[in-house]
């Protein structure tokens, strides 16, 4: 069991759920009555600028970018890691096997929470949910160090599981401060740009690290080099986004939510601009 078979099942449960959404999600019937925009190109390039206006929608995908690229690091990085640190084939096959399980279970367990945390706190407190999953982003680097420092197998594996268990959090709060932060008729661009950034992230990361231990003669030496580059990167992207989740984004979150609401946004078919109906001018989106 590797990395190709678990993103096999993964596949496969997916197509197995999917004909049950297919059946009993309904979804609103919509009649499109507008023209095709002839500027396709320049439509989209104007919305991306407009979403970028907002304040906690830039803080967010800055914040997206520096943990999405850890993410990809770990997940591209993390079995070289052990096969090299723990050559004996059956710590090999067990630690196929646990990282399925992260994958599969600790991932999904920990965005779940991080959802749950949403729900619960945004009512209250829209920037909490926020500040916790930067928290937990936080409290993320000693088990990286863990899994990446320990020379015993299974302390290293049990750190990777807390690294999935935790910190994978993060996902839920920002997307769900993306869609109130973004009017629904740019909501799907913004969305776009969320994932395109942080794929983005994912290939620099893998690049640099692996870029790092080709040319990084001074970086320790055989094994450790490989550690030493990833245990810096992830360490880099836990706390840049666990201090960009508790301190920038919750504020501007706030305040965004606070003295310019969504409800004043208005989209204008006839020039393709939003509106801000509340202040009585046009603008280009809104800016915290």
């Amino acid at each position: 069991i590797g990395w190709r078979f678990t993103y096999t099942i993964a596949g496969g449960l997916g197509i197995v759920v999917l004909p049950f959404f297919i059946i009993i999600a309904s979804s609103p019937h919509r009649v499109f009555t507008g023209d095709i925009d002839k500027s396709i190109i320049s439509s989209i390039v104007k919305r991306i600028v407009q979403v970028f206006s907002i304040g906690p929608y830039r803080w967010i995908m800055f914040a997206a970018f520096f943990r999405s690229g850890g993410g990809f690091v770990t997940g591209f990085y993390i079995q070289t890691c052990f096969f090299k640190k723990f050559p004996d084939s059956d710590q090999k096959d067990t630690f196929s096997i646990m990282m399925a399980v992260y994958m599969l279970v600790c991932g999904p367990i920990s965005t779940i929470w991080g959802g749950w945390i949403t729900d619960r706190f945004s009512k209250t407190d829209v920037g909490m949910p926020s500040r916790l999953c930067g928290l937990a982003q936080l409290l993320t680097i000693p088990f990286v160090c863990g899994t990446l420092l320990f020379e015993n197998f299974e302390l290293a594996l049990a750190s990777l599981g807390f690294m999935f268990l935790i910190g994978e959090c993060w996902i839920s709060p920002a997307i769900v401060m993306v869609q109130n932060s973004i009017p629904s008729v740019a909501l799907g661009v913004s969305i776009g740009m969320f994932e395109f950034v942080g794929n983005m992230a994912g290939s620099l990361s893998t690049f640099l690290v692996g870029y790092a231990d080709i040319h990084g003669e001074g970086i320790g030496t055989g094994v450790q080099r490989l550690d030493y580059i990833i245990l810096a990167a992830l360490c880099i992207a836990y706390t840049v986004s666990g201090l960009l989740f508790i301190f920038p984004i919750p504020k501007s979150f706030k305040n965004h939510m606070r003295y310019r609401p969504q409800s004043t946004i208005a989209h204008d078919p006839a020039t393709d601009h939003l509106i801000d109906t509340g202040l009585g001018k046009e603008n280009s989106l809104i800016q915290s």
